[in-house]
């Protein structure tokens, strides 16, 4: 990189270099060391590794409150950062759909409900509680701060219930299935919550304050609507289209896939409801799995390299967003 953009890739130096290409590519590379080495650190017996996103994690924090010159991730450019956490969602949210059992989905199904909206509100209304009691936080933006705390990061979770899932614990009951499911739902749950809370907590007149709660409130089951509805339309065309007898139907399949939840990921970014965009990822890997059924395995295998790619990318990047100093 460097001998082919000399002028972009030079470090940080004040009023001369940016430093933003040298300092995201330069934290990557020590993010996929650091988790290399990471999960050599020996464990007890019978304890599972240490988990590599830790190692990721605390690197980007570290290569971003470091003194300077230590400090490349601090200028590191905003938008390229979290166009790339996005990237890496969409990759997790559509291997979850692949990974989703179809069997263990029948006998839990209503469960994956219950799942997703109960701890969600549970923890959101507890925190939102002491927040106001402890903190002195309006009820607005105490419940505000409990659906952010309450989301589940399907990136943490999702990788976790696959190794449970291929190791054949929990499956006959469709405990990965489940939870993995109830992951996305619960996070365009705590999206929707939050958007419907921030809309109230902008000081306007009591008239625009019923106006908003009930757009925001109306929109929130929109994006969960379109989510849902275009993950099945579009999941559907895909197990079709390529038909099975094309010689590369895998790879244009996992291109259409990967393709679909870009699109949608970022695009009701644009639109407005961003909440749509994971749940139409998720849907759209599950249901065209539905047709594929064994055909998923060669996608299954990519998708599982890809992971090993974007894991340190969305986690040290993640680790970069704290700012010692402020706290």
């Amino acid at each position: 990189a460097w001998s082919l953009f000399p002028e972009h890739m030079a470090p940080y130096e004040e009023g001369v270099h940016t430093g933003k290409t040298f300092g995201l590519i330069l934290t990557l590379m020590l993010c996929f060391t650091a988790e290399i080495l990471f999960v050599k650190i020996p464990t007890p017996k019978n304890y599972p590794p240490l988990p590599p996103l830790l190692a990721s994690l605390l690197t980007g924090l570290a290569l971003k409150n470091l003194p300077a010159p230590a400090n490349i991730a601090a200028h590191i450019d905003e938008d390229v950062s979290r166009t790339l956490r996005e990237l890496a969602l969409t990759v997790i949210l559509t291997r979850a759909g692949l990974e989703i059992d179809p069997e263990g989905m029948a006998k839990v199904k209503w469960a994956v409900i219950r799942l997703a909206f109960m701890p969600c509100i549970a923890e959101t209304v507890t925190i939102g509680i002491t927040a106001n009691l402890i903190l002195g936080f309006p009820f607005l933006w105490s419940f505000m701060m409990g659906f952010m705390i309450a989301a589940v990061s399907p990136a943490v979770v999702i990788p976790s219930l696959i190794i449970l899932q291929d190791k054949g614990l929990g499956v006959a009951k469709g405990v990965p299935s489940l939870v993995m499911a109830a992951s996305g739902i619960d996070d365009v749950l705590a999206i929707a919550g939050f958007t419907v809370l921030l809309g109230l907590a902008i000081p306007t007149g009591l008239e625009e304050e019923i106006e908003s709660f009930i757009s925001q409130t109306f929109g929130a089951i929109i994006e969960i609507i379109i989510g849902i509805i275009s993950g099945l339309v579009l999941g559907m065309l895909i197990s079709y289209i390529p038909s099975k007898k094309m010689r590369y139907r895998h790879f244009c399949r996992g291109f259409l896939l990967l393709t679909i939840g870009i699109v949608f990921v970022f695009g009701t970014e644009l639109w407005g409801i961003p909440g749509a965009g994971a749940l139409c990822a998720l849907v759209t890997s599950f249901t065209a799995s539905l047709q594929w059924k064994e055909e998923t395995k060669p996608l299954e295998k990519s998708w599982h390299f890809m992971w090993t790619v974007f894991q340190p990318i969305l986690f040290g990047l993640t680790g970069t967003l704290v700012d010692v100093g402020m706290m």
